[in-house]
């Protein structure tokens, strides 16, 4: 999936391989997720951020620019979500 949408959208697509419940609870894939927006705003600040997801990684794409609410979000980026 994430091939196709950079190939598509002519874009550098990053992965983020959140980890997995049951052996991880929440907020754990969410810190990840957080982590990984946080990470990408810094390292190519002067182009837009795109976040969007498959199943529950959608949920978590849609969630991590708004968590946590004690931390400043890097920046607003376009929130899309594609579920199947």
């Amino acid at each position: 999936m994430c091939r196709s949408l950079a190939n598509v959208a002519g874009s550098t697509v990053i992965c983020v391989g959140h980890r997995l419940a049951p052996e991880h609870r929440f907020p754990a894939p969410l810190d990840d997720c957080w982590d990984a927006l946080n990470w990408a705003a810094q390292e190519h600040p002067s182009v837009p951020l795109m976040v969007g997801g498959d199943s529950s990684g959608g949920n978590l794409a849609q969630s991590a620019p708004c968590a946590p609410a004690t931390e400043a979000a890097p920046r607003s980026p376009c929130r899309c979500s594609c579920t199947r």
